[in-house]
């Protein structure tokens, strides 16, 4: 008990610090356009690099970074529930599972001509191809990745979803293609929720309600897409075993429990803040943990990378579409 209480001491000021720019960074992303996960990164980024962060806040910062990233990932399992799953059909499944497929193998197939490394091109496909920071996060935790790939490859992932409200409603207009059409572009392309239902909305309701049922389907194949990772990970570390993360597991325990409507309605409220809170403390404390000169050394030629190959995607995923 007493060790318990020791170890509890030792995270609070760092803990302390990394809620304190969280909660900054959340004042600030109500007058800005990219969304409270990448303030809160750029935030704990300026943070680690312009003032001295004392050692008595490192085990804090560890913690928000590990544990509280499980915790946030495994209760995204309530984001689904019956009245979604109940939308989607055998077509829009099979049309989803072809853009998740578009994103992913094109953003790798471009990552590969350019010669970004591997870790981080697994990264950008995952955002690109599924559901941006999420995605990326999940795939993280399971490659270990470098932190300087992960803050990179999400705030990339972020800044061109945002870029996408803006220029992807014009672009559709070019094309005869009806409101569910339109839908389905935005929503099999855009990578976050909040992006894909700005740029749908934009345009019409039919196109907006369209676009979000596409982009929930999406996300339907991040933990199929996670199993297939950690089985390729496990083969290529020559492991005897297949290292499954536990965070699935209990993801899939949470969407089961949800799906099935076992959880009551005030526990899928606090399970989403929990959510929502513990993925942007993790992603501060991340910022926390990464210098200037790692984040710029690659980052303008990773975004233009990074923009080709979601350009090349919208364009293939017009053509299955219209």
């Amino acid at each position: 008990m007493q060790l318990f209480i020791y170890n509890i001491k030792k995270i609070i000021p760092g803990l302390f610090l990394v809620v304190l720019i969280t909660f900054s960074a959340l004042l600030i992303s109500n007058f800005l356009y990219i969304g409270s996960i990448l303030v809160s990164i750029l935030l704990g980024f300026l943070v680690n690099n312009f003032f001295n962060i004392k050692e008595i806040f490192k085990q804090g910062i560890d913690f928000s970074e590990k544990h509280l990233l499980n915790i946030a990932i495994i209760c995204m399992g309530v984001n689904f529930n019956n009245s979604i799953i109940s939308k989607i059909d055998f077509q829009i499944l099979f049309n989803v599972l072809l853009f998740v497929l578009v994103g992913f193998f094109i953003t790798l197939l471009i990552c590969k001509l350019f010669n970004v490394s591997t870790g981080l091109s697994y990264l950008l496909a995952f955002g690109n191809a599924i559901c941006g920071s999420s995605a990326i996060i999940a795939a993280s935790s399971i490659i270990k990745s470098k932190k300087q790939d992960v803050i990179l490859s999400v705030s990339i992932i972020n800044v061109i979803g945002s870029l996408a409200i803006i220029f992807l409603p014009p672009i559709l207009y070019f094309f005869s293609a009806n409101d569910f059409e339109q839908g389905q572009i935005i929503g099999g392309t855009i990578q976050a929720v909040g992006q894909v239902s700005a740029a749908g909305y934009i345009i019409n309701d039919n196109v907006g309600q369209a676009a979000v049922l596409i982009k929930m389907s999406r996300i339907l194949f991040l933990v199929p897409a996670l199993i297939i990772l950690s089985l390729i990970n496990s083969l290529n570390r020559q492991s005897n075993f297949f290292q499954f993360p536990l965070f699935i597991i209990g993801f899939l325990i949470i969407f089961l429990m949800n799906y099935f409507n076992i959880l009551p309605f005030y526990i899928i409220e606090y399970l989403k803040i929990v959510s929502k809170y513990f993925l942007l403390f993790s992603m501060t404390a991340l910022g926390l943990k990464v210098s200037i000169n790692s984040y710029f050394k690659s980052g303008v030629r990773v975004f233009f990378i990074s923009m080709l190959a979601f350009l090349i995607q919208i364009s293939i995923v017009i053509q299955i579409v219209t």
